[in-house]
C-alpha cells in the first residue's frame, strides 16, 4: 500500500518545495491541467451568487480557481450562504430558544451555524483563502512560465 491519506497533485508538491525530493517530471507531464477561470453554475442561490462574484475574480487572478473548480467553489459559495443566514438568524433571535416545556436551550441556528463554520473553513483552506492555506501555497505558475534550467 502506497503512502497515506489523498495523493496531493503534484503542481502542488512543487509549489510546497516537494519535500520528498522524488523526480516529478513524469508525472508532471502526464497530470492535467486545466484552463484557469471558471463560470458560475447555474441555480445557484441568491447569496451564494454573491459571493462567487465576490471571490471568484480573486481567485482566478490569483490563478487558483480552474474550470474543473466550479463545482467545488459553488458549494463553498452555498455553504457560505446558510451560515450568513444562520448568523443573521441568531442575531435578530439570539442563541439561545424556549423549549416546549418552558425551558432554554440552544438554538438549532448555532448548531447549523457551528456546522456550516466548519465546512466552510475546509473550502476555504482547499482554496488557499485562510492564511494557513495560502502558507502551502507560494504562487501558481502559467504553463510555460517554468525556467527550463531549474531542473539542472
Amino acid at each position: 500500500m502506497a503512502g497515506r491519506g489523498t495523493p496531493k497533485p503534484t503542481r502542488l508538491k512543487l509549489v510546497e518545495g516537494n519535500p520528498g525530493g522524488r523526480d516529478l517530471t513524469h508525472r508532471l507531464k502526464h497530470e492535467p491541467m486545466p484552463p484557469v477561470g471558471a463560470k458560475m453554475p447555474a441555480g445557484m442561490s441568491e447569496l451564494a451568487a454573491a459571493q462567487w462574484r465576490v471571490v471568484a475574480p480573486k481567485l482566478t487572478a490569483s490563478r487558483i480557481l480552474t474550470e474543473v473548480d466550479a463545482e467545488a467553489l459553488a458549494a463553498y459559495c452555498e455553504v457560505f450562504a446558510r451560515w450568513r443566514y444562520c448568523t443573521d438568524a441568531i442575531a435578530k433571535h439570539g442563541p439561545m430558544v424556549k423549549t416546549a416545556s418552558g425551558g432554554v436551550k440552544l438554538s438549532p441556528m448555532w448548531i447549523a451555524m457551528t456546522q456550516s463554520t466548519a465546512e466552510m473553513r475546509r473550502f476555504l483552506v482547499e482554496f488557499g483563502m485562510t492564511p494557513a492555506g495560502r502558507a502551502r501555497v507560494d504562487a501558481v505558475k502559467e504553463p510555460g512560465d517554468d525556467d527550463p534550467f531549474a531542473d539542472f
